[in-house]
């Protein structure tokens, strides 16, 4: 299901019109009728006023959940809490709350608080920006996400003028979208070369499978490769085919 059919789909639960969502969430009612119709995508921070406004996540708009309740936060507690083969009985002890309460969070019906926020953070190895989704990487604030991307821009922007620059500045960063589609591939990448190396079939180096280390210093390079690449294509597609924002 598009975006833009969940949005029409929630607008039209709440009995909102297109115009009176367009007054919430401080758009024109042709911007909304677009999103619907699939014309155009809302940047991150429509998404947000949209989420509010139609009492549902913002992953839930996204497609990343088919609960409209679910959160970034309980998506990304489960994936972790997985990952390391914990139940959530395992997780709630770590942390000091009641299986019930966890299972609450998980499944977005629970807001977490922060003194809990950190707990978890803290037992899942990952940062509590990370868990709130501002940032893609696990291990990294989102000042140290944002940091990372103004770099591989001026990386990209290094050897251009400065009108050049001017020209394009809005293309040259990469948006929630973009950060998310990247997170997506790079986790199939991953599961390829895991389940590969378990069967045989993964690469090799000096005749012998990839150690997990050296699987993660790959997978470091192919992000970064994958970063650079989208930001080239954001920089040299024509402004007509880009998203607007």
């Amino acid at each position: 299901m598009s975006i833009g059919t969940r949005i029409r789909e929630k607008r039209k639960e709440k009995r909102y019109t297109q115009s009176e969502l367009a007054k919430i969430v401080n758009v024109s009612s042709q911007v909304v009728s677009n999103w619907e119709r699939g014309y155009t995508d809302p940047n991150h921070e429509d998404v947000a006023r949209l989420a509010e406004a139609l009492d549902c996540s913002s992953d839930y708009l996204l497609g990343r959940v088919n609960n409209p309740r679910y959160s970034t936060i309980g998506n990304r507690i489960t994936k972790l809490r997985e990952e390391i083969n914990w139940s959530p009985n395992e997780l709630a002890k770590q942390i000091n709350l009641s299986p019930t309460d966890l299972n609450k969070i998980e499944l977005g019906e629970r807001v977490v608080e922060n003194h809990e926020l950190q707990k978890i953070a803290k037992a899942l190895g990952c940062t509590t920006d990370y868990l709130l989704g501002k940032t893609p990487v696990k291990n990294q604030t989102e000042e140290e996400f944002l940091a990372n991307n103004r770099k591989l821009v001026n990386d990209i922007k290094k050897n251009q003028s400065v009108e050049s620059l001017q020209q394009s500045a809005k293309a040259a960063f990469l948006t929630v979208k973009d950060e998310l589609d990247i997170a997506k591939r790079m986790e199939k990448i991953k599961k390829d070369l895991i389940e590969g190396n378990s069967d045989g079939e993964g690469l090799n180096f000096m005749g012998e499978p990839m150690s997990e280390e050296a699987i993660e210093s790959l997978l470091a390079a192919l992000e970064h490769a994958e970063r650079i690449a989208t930001l080239t294509n954001k920089k040299f597609t024509p402004k007509k085919y880009r998203d607007k924002e």
